[in-house]
């Protein structure tokens, strides 16, 4: 995933939290009991220090080449729609199946981390291949 990829989403999802805060704040309190309120408030809130890794991520590339960077990107932002998407979907649209796969956006953005931690050992080093 390239960095343009990667901040094409971030400016899209950095624009689908505005709209999901004020609505959150000013429509959805009106209409969601205390404890969807909850689940809505840890989709946002996952989804934006996710966005904000992404654009580190982004920015890393583009100062140097790294695939352990690419890919951690790349399993974010599926994490992300996995995770977040899950919970707004259950929230919003009260289909439990959603539930099911909140758990299973969690692991991928645990994955992206360990990516991202592998590939911080190669920034500023000639690239190696573990595989």
């Amino acid at each position: 995933m390239s960095s343009r990829a990667m901040f094409i989403f971030v400016s899209f999802s950095g624009f689908l939290l505005v709209i999901l805060s004020a609505f959150k704040e000013h429509v959805f309190v009106k209409s969601l009991n205390l404890t969807d309120m909850s689940y809505l408030h840890t989709g946002i809130e996952y989804q934006a220090y996710h966005t904000l890794a992404i654009i580190g991520i982004g920015s890393t590339i583009l100062k140097q080449t790294n695939m352990w960077f690419y890919w951690s990107g790349a399993v974010m932002i599926f994490g992300i729609i996995l995770f977040s998407g899950s919970i707004y979907g259950l929230v919003l649209l009260h289909l439990n199946f959603f539930s099911f796969i909140t758990p299973i956006g969690g692991v991928f953005l645990l994955i992206s981390w360990s990516l991202m931690l592998i590939g911080s050992f190669y920034i500023n080093k000639r690239e190696k291949y573990i595989f």
